[in-house]
């Protein structure tokens, strides 16, 4: 529900206000100054999950099986790449799931991170759950609002200011990054109409330049009540489509880099692009 308010403000302020005006995600005067109002009096996204898996991959210089959030791009673990991302942002707590089994190498390798600003927790899992299973897991360690999800062995510049404030604006459950890129069969295909998804499959062939999900999104507390049943599951098959029916999704689309380093075809331009 939406209330029509007349207010008075300076010219210079004014001018300031246009210039947040974007063309994408605010459109006019009036998106301009409710996004502000949202910043200042919205409660903060601090909260983030990544999925961290239990799967290992050879290091690309010694061959000895790593955990795939730990593969090094200049040198640092990716996974150590995203926390940077996350304190850059202002978050201020993460919750890593991964195995048991790699936790032990992930928790090693924080010790060496500066990311002591953040709280991060572990949920450790001692079976497979999938992506899905994964995240119900953890639910005990999420607090009770809003949330950011990320893909552990994704390496991104993403705008998280830009995709808060999107969701914030956007009045639905969830929100997925979204990024124009050749279609893989590993890759989630997004349909948008408008900003809001349409439909939402993993592709059984590869397919032409299309928007792919990255593995990021932005939901709110209440999707965690929609989780599967099962043990093992991915958000991916159940979760999104689910939304997608009750049309509680939007896509995002940026612009910036993203490479899903667990695939030996991207990891060399993941290297090679990657400058800090």
């Amino acid at each position: 529900m939406r209330s029509r308010i007349t207010i008075t403000i300076s010219e210079d302020l004014l001018e300031q206000v246009d210039e947040t005006i974007d063309n994408r995600t605010i459109r006019n005067r009036s998106q301009a100054i409710e996004s502000l109002l949202r910043q200042t009096v919205s409660p903060k996204i601090t909260t983030a999950v990544i999925l961290a898996g239990g799967s290992t991959t050879p290091h690309p210089q010694t061959g000895e099986l790593i955990p795939k959030a730990l593969v090094p791009i200049k040198d640092s673990p990716v996974l150590e790449h995203t926390l940077l991302l996350l304190k850059q942002y202002n978050f201020s707590e993460v919750i890593i799931c991964s195995s048991s089994e790699s936790m032990v190498a992930i928790k090693q390798a924080i010790r060496k991170m500066d990311v002591s600003s953040l709280k991060i927790k572990f949920s450790e899992e001692t079976e497979k759950l999938g992506t899905g299973g994964a995240l119900k897991h953890a639910i005990p360690l999420i607090p009770e609002k809003p949330f950011l999800l990320l893909h552990g062995d994704i390496l991104t510049n993403i705008n998280l200011i830009e995709l808060i404030n999107f969701y914030l604006n956007s009045d639905v459950k969830a929100v997925i990054a979204t990024k124009p890129r050749p279609g893989r069969v590993s890759y989630g295909r997004v349909f948008l109409e408008g900003s809001h998804v349409i439909n939402f499959q993993v592709p059984e062939e590869e397919a032409p330049i299309s928007l792919v999900n990255t593995g990021i999104y932005v939901f709110d507390y209440s999707v965690l009540a929609m989780l599967s049943d099962k043990k093992n599951f991915k958000i991916e098959d159940t979760l999104i489509p689910n939304l997608v029916k009750q049309e509680e999704v939007a896509g995002s689309v940026f612009q910036g880099i993203w490479f899903d380093v667990s695939e030996s075809e991207t990891y060399d331009e993941a290297n090679q692009r990657w400058k800090s």
